[in-house]
């Protein structure tokens, strides 16, 4: 009889205090340990499982390769399984994307937007920023549309804003409606349009955003 599974999720790591004392509760995992398993079969039972496709194994063991450079908490909970090899991270992590596993879509589109630990590229991100937002990641249209308002590693493209925007307003998200709003008020890739202006806002607003309501009301005032 197998012993308690003991699961952990690095991005959704929390500290529960209860009568003093401190709990790492790390939760909704599928990769985990058990009481029983020493070090060495734990990582062999991951490789297994990721080498026959779980991407959600993929991700993690990818995870674990990047080591502190990314999550400089992992050490210090004892989480670490892997040494820290960049290339074996990237590789592991880019294998569970390409299965579509959308968190590690999403940490490609960040590393490659960031370019610390990977070369960065505009069009690397953008790629793997789309297709978890085509999965229907909530974050990343905001991302894309302030990458494409912005020019941030690739051309300004005013369209794009508005694709991208609108994808995440459709989505719940509060931020890439926002971003077309700002342009508009603003002027700065498109022509000044408040009109155009209040009706961002007004779906940023829908979606909970408190800055965007007072932006909303402000230019409903002003006769918009």
């Amino acid at each position: 009889m197998q012993s308690t599974k003991k699961g952990f999720v690095y991005k959704a790591m929390t500290i529960v205090l209860t009568c003093g004392l401190s709990f790492l509760a790390i939760p909704n995992a599928n990769a985990y340990y058990y009481d029983d398993e020493s070090d060495s079969e734990i990582k062999k039972r991951w490789i297994k499982e990721a080498n026959q496709g779980d991407a959600e194994t993929q991700y993690i063991i990818g995870k674990e390769y990047l080591g502190d450079k990314e999550h400089p908490w992992k050490d210090k909970y004892g989480l670490r399984m892997f040494k820290t090899n960049i290339p074996e991270g990237i590789k592991w992590i880019t294998r569970s994307a390409n299965q579509g596993y959308m968190d590690a879509q999403i940490e490609l589109g960040d590393l490659y937007r960031k370019g610390k630990i990977v070369r960065q590229s505009g069009s690397k991100a953008i790629e793997w920023y789309s297709k978890a937002a085509n999965q229907g990641d909530k974050e990343s249209p905001g991302v894309l549309a302030l990458m494409y308002r912005r020019g941030e590693l690739v051309p300004v493209n005013a369209v794009k804003v508005i694709e991208w925007s609108e994808k995440g307003a459709s989505l719940g998200d509060t931020y890439a409606p926002y971003v077309a709003a700002d342009m508009y008020r603003i002027g700065d890739v498109v022509p000044q349009n408040l009109t155009e202006a209040k009706e961002w806002y007004g779906k940023s607003c829908d979606n909970g955003w408190a800055a965007a309501c007072d932006k909303y009301r402000e230019l409903n005032e002003q006769g918009y």
